[in-house]
């Protein structure tokens, strides 16, 4: 094993990072069944607005997830 000070600084956040995606992932699959709770519940619901914002952050959320998931394998397994 390597000394702690042999480490770059980007190499030491990955534990709590792997901690906070982890976490990430939970509160992702929270909030997708909010969203079709609320899509199944205000099914006739005339404010598109509403429903596109609620689509919307669920596809960024989505997105920050993928990529995330995708820095942290691609450090032990580089995308070649």
């Amino acid at each position: 094993m390597r000394p702690l000070t042999s480490y770059g600084p980007a190499e030491i956040t990955h534990g709590p990072m792997f901690i906070g995606l982890l976490f990430n992932a939970i509160l992702f699959g929270a909030m997708g069944i909010q969203s079709y709770l609320y899509f199944v519940t205000f099914r006739t619901h005339r404010q598109d607005v509403d429903k596109d914002f609620v689509v919307s952050i669920l596809v960024l959320d989505a997105l920050n997830t993928i990529f995330d998931f995708a820095y942290l394998y691609g450090i032990n397994h580089p995308f070649r």
